[in-house]
This record gives structure tokens, C-alpha cells and sequence, in this order.
């Protein structure tokens, strides 16, 4: 009884909701992936003062094979003259025959300072876990600047940022690392016609004294707009992630492609 009750609500939030994710016209849509850093500020949907956005997925399927998937993603901001404030929290969970198989966790904090049409001044907390690269827990906490707003109007998007965060890492192995880390990050977005978009988040994150050791994050996505007053249009994200140095027993890089219908909600 409990699992037929367990499938009415996930197929209700799947009719509902998956995948859909909510975004403002101009804004490229949050991945999944495990970014550790904060989304960069000119992807989010900018509210004049303060807003919310909330999305949510699942899946399930019963018989042979049984399947429970779900993610959510969570993202907010609230802004003050030059202050501004973003939060974001995201989750991936897949259960296959009572066996999990993807379980994580994202989170991250971003304060941004506008210095001037260009520059900004940042400080972000993120914080990750990935029961399946044997990860417990990860904190990153950082400051670095971002420079922005390149070649307008053929990219809606174009910046480049750089900073330095402590990342304090525990292991479910009991192992303990700690390190000073770069981050490097590269993002673009930009109009091919007018019904199709493309854009992409490059990130490069290296142990500072070990330049041997450092993790890649990468999403490229096309969207295509299916109603003339881009209300709803369909996207595919390749999204890759790579750990020059993992946990014993976990492969090095992941790939994955998230199909999706995006509905842009805002004013």
C-alpha cells in the first residue's frame, strides 16, 4: 500500500512537474551537476528586489525493473543597490530494485559586489555531497572577482572569473583533506537564430600546490524555443564532470545528458 501510495505522488509530480525548470527569458537554466562553486550571478533570474524559484522531477517505474528517481533545485536572490545575494540548492537521488544508485547533494551561498558595469567582487560558500564518489562532505569557501558583459549584444552572456577558495574535504573512508584551490570559470550564452540559443559553464578548479590535482566541470546546452513568446521551449544539456584524482575505486569523470522542456516564467 505504501509504495502504490509512493506512486500516485511521484507520477503526480512527474505529470506536473518533470522536467521542468523555471527561468526568466534572459537566464541560462542551473544544471544538476556538482558544481562546487555558486552559480555565476548574470544565469540567475534577476528579481528587481527579491525572489524565489523552485523546480522539481521524478520518475518511477514498477514491474521487471523498479526505478525511483527524483531532483529538485532551488534557486534565490534578493538585491540592494550594489549588493546582491544568491542562493542555490539542488539535489539527484535514483533508486533502482531498493539499491541507490545516485544520491547528491549541492548548496551554495554567493554575495556580489557590482564595482562597476563590468567588474564584480564576490565571496561564495558551497557545500557538496556525493555518497557515490565516496564524498561525506565538502565545503569550499572563497573570494575572487568576475568580469562581465563582453561583446553585447551577440552574447547575451560572456564572462570570465577568478578567485581562491579553502576546501575542506571528509571522505566516508574516514580520510581528511584540506587544500587552497583556484577557481577558474569561463561562461558564455548566445542567440544562433531566432528560436535557438547555445551556451556553456566551463569550470577548472586546481589544488594550488599540487597542480596535479584538480577537478573539471563542464555543461554545454542548446535550447529551442517552441512558442513565439518564449513561454516554452526544449533543451539538451551535456554535462560532464572529471577528478584528475578520486577516491579509490571511483572512475575519474562522469557524463550525463539532461533533456528537458523549460517553461520561462517572469517579467
Amino acid at each position: 500500500m505504501a509504495k502504490k501510495k509512493l506512486f500516485l505522488v511521484v507520477l503526480l509530480l512527474n505529470f506536473c512537474f518533470f522536467p521542468i525548470v523555471l527561468a526568466d527569458k534572459s537566464a541560462s537554466v542551473g544544471s544538476f551537476t556538482g558544481d562546487p562553486l555558486a552559480s555565476p550571478p548574470q544565469l540567475a533570474k534577476k528579481w528587481e528586489n527579491i525572489g524565489l524559484d523552485i523546480s522539481i522531477g521524478a520518475t518511477y517505474l514498477e514491474g521487471n525493473v523498479e526505478i525511483l528517481s527524483f531532483m529538485s533545485k532551488l534557486s534565490a536572490n534578493a538585491h540592494f543597490d550594489e549588493h546582491s545575494f544568491y542562493i542555490d540548492a539542488s539535489n539527484m537521488f535514483t533508486e533502482s530494485n531498493e539499491k541507490r544508485i545516485l544520491n547528491k547533494i549541492n548548496g551554495s551561498f554567493l554575495y556580489a559586489y557590482t564595482i562597476n558595469d563590468n567588474l564584480n567582487f564576490y565571496v561564495s560558500s558551497a557545500h557538496t555531497m556525493n555518497e557515490f564518489s565516496k564524498l561525506d562532505y565538502r565545503t569550499s569557501n572563497g573570494i575572487g572577482i568576475c568580469v562581465h558583459n563582453f561583446w553585447k549584444p551577440l552574447f547575451s552572456v560572456f564572462l570570465f572569473s577568478f578567485g581562491f577558495n579553502v576546501e575542506n574535504e571528509w571522505f566516508d573512508n574516514d580520510d581528511q583533506e584540506n587544500h587552497v584551490t583556484g577557481a577558474f570559470r569561463w561562461t558564455f550564452q548566445l542567440s544562433v537564430t531566432e528560436n535557438l540559443k547555445i551556451g556553456s559553464d566551463f569550470i577548472y578548479v586546481p589544488v594550488v600546490d599540487d597542480a596535479k590535482d584538480f577537478r573539471i566541470y563542464e555543461e554545454a546546452y542548446a535550447e529551442f524555443k517552441i512558442t513565439k513568446d518564449e513561454l516554452l521551449a526544449f533543451r539538451v544539456s551535456l554535462i560532464s564532470e572529471y577528478d584528475s584524482q578520486p577516491q579509490p575505486d571511483v572512475e575519474k569523470s562522469d557524463t550525463g545528458i539532461y533533456v528537458s522542456l523549460v517553461f520561462h516564467l517572469g517579467k
